[in-house]
């Protein structure tokens, strides 16, 4: 779901045309996200195994919303890419270390009066441990509505279809950006939520962040096929710095060192996926993660 929701991060504002102020190259290649992440391992709590993993993300945009669609509507179409390899011992076991997820959303967007707005998106969801395609793909999307757009404050509301995600197959979720002076940004984005205090040079901020971290995959075994769960909850301080120049794709670098508060990881049946079969609780430990996101 984490690579579902990630095209929320990176859809433009949808302005007017004329007050558009950043434009993607003719070419759509550039990568919209690109990051890594990494935790030392942890141990388990009352348990004999230990855990830890490092990983990748890759969005690559493949339209531009703001040269695509109709009069009332705008096109966004991405590829999202993620691998995960884990660092396991002890009584933990997986057939297979490596972990991918890939999704294909397809998105609408519609802007209304006053800064409101609707993005319908869906796509199938790929997340495998590369063993075998049983239960690997599944669709996938959300619908968000934008509701109250001011100078300051920013706020929408959606749900989310993600079968293999969570316990609930249909699942609420907030959005929102809050200015309260020109120097502080409060926001939550999918499963991360940050504030940010913005230097005397105007780009670079620094400032706290908690999100939610792990994944969701289809594991192949002696035992058949079975749902993995990794869930996690990871915070600390977050610096970014904008490195474009003024009229260009805004590129932001950011860095973020803090803790994992708590790590799950959890089998499951697929007729079954509210009730875990096994599930094995972590200490909390360190969390590193970089990259660069392109805001358009």
């Amino acid at each position: 779901m984490n690579a579902l929701l990630r095209s929320l991060a990176v859809l433009p504002l949808l302005m007017p045309a004329a007050a558009w102020q950043y434009h993607l190259p003719e070419t759509y290649v550039l990568p919209s996200a690109v990051g890594a992440m990494t935790t030392n391992t942890m141990g388990e709590r009352h348990g004999g195994s230990s855990l830890g993993w490092s990983g990748a993300e890759l969005t690559i945009p493949l339209a531009d919303p703001r040269r695509s669609g109709w009069d009332d509507w705008y096109v966004n179409a991405a590829v999202n890419l993620d691998y995960t390899r884990l660092h396991t011992s002890g009584d933990l076991k997986l057939p297979h270390d490596n972990l991918w997820q890939a999704a294909l959303p397809f998105t609408l967007i519609h802007p209304m009066p006053s800064g409101r707005r609707l993005i319908l998106s869906a796509g199938p969801q790929l997340a495998t441990d590369g063993a075998g395609r049983t239960r690997s793909l599944q669709p996938a999307g959300f619908a968000d509505f934008r509701f109250l757009k001011t100078d300051t404050l920013t706020l929408s509301a959606g749900v989310a279809y993600a079968p293999n995600e969570t316990s609930w197959v249909v699942l609420p979720f907030a959005t929102f950006e809050w200015t309260p002076t020109p120097d502080w940004t409060v926001s939550l984005q999918g499963y991360r939520m940050s504030a940010l205090y913005t230097l005397a040079d105007r780009k670079t901020s620094v400032g706290l962040f908690a999100k939610g971290v792990g994944g969701s995959w289809a594991v192949h075994g002696e035992e058949g096929t079975r749902l993995f769960r990794l869930r996690g909850m990871a915070v600390g301080p977050r610096i970014e710095h904008d490195f474009s120049a003024p009229g260009q794709t805004k590129r932001i670098w950011y860095a973020e060192l803090g803790s994992t508060l708590f790590t799950t990881a959890s089998f499951y049946r697929y007729s079954d996926t509210r009730n875990a079969i096994e599930s094995r609780h972590y200490h909390p430990g360190l969390y590193l993660s970089a990259g660069v996101d392109f805001r358009f």
